[in-house]
This record gives C-alpha cells, structure tokens and sequence, in this order.
C-alpha cells in the first residue's frame, strides 16, 4: 500500500501593492512569510490589487492597482496560486 505524504497548503490575504514601487519588486517584501511559503507544496493568495499599467480608474471609488513587475516578486516568494475575485477586479475596467 502506498503512503501519502502530507501536503502543506498555506493561504494569504489581501497581497496589495498600490503605491509601491515597481524598482523595489522583490522577494524581500514578503519577509519572513517568503520561506513559510517555501516550505508549503502550494500557496494560495487573494491579489487585491490588479497589476496594471493602462486603464481608467473608475471616479468616485476607491481604487487599487499595482505594476505588472510584482507578479515577478510573488511568484519568486513561493506563491503558485492568485485570485482576483474581490471588489477591486474592475477598478480599472477590463484591462485591469
């Protein structure tokens, strides 16, 4: 009979990154978080920000979004999987 092996999930909240910038995308802003999600066979995280350049906010609300060269820094931190399903995935239409 085969063993399983455990598996490690891990989950993230609200991974933002309005108003920071790009130049500064790196693992190093995860932290120590970065080698608990090492550890983990998959990391799930709620992207609350869209990574885009283009796009118009929509007036009136409150809007997020961040440049698309973070994806680089979240992927390197060990994080495999972002979801955009929250009330920030149209603040800036379609594109973002």
């Amino acid at each position: 009979m085969k063993t399983k092996a455990p598996f490690r999930l891990s989950a993230v909240g609200d991974i933002s990154f309005e108003g920071s910038e790009s130049d500064r995308a790196s693992i190093d802003c995860f932290g120590d978080a970065a080698q608990v999600f090492h550890d983990s066979d998959l990391v799930v995280g709620n992207l609350e920000c869209a990574l885009v350049q283009k796009g118009n906010a929509i007036p009136g609300k409150c809007t997020l979004r961040g440049s698309p060269e973070w994806a680089s820094a979240i992927r390197s931190a060990g994080i495999g999987v972002v979801t955009l399903a929250n009330n920030h995935a149209m603040d800036y239409g379609k594109q973002g």
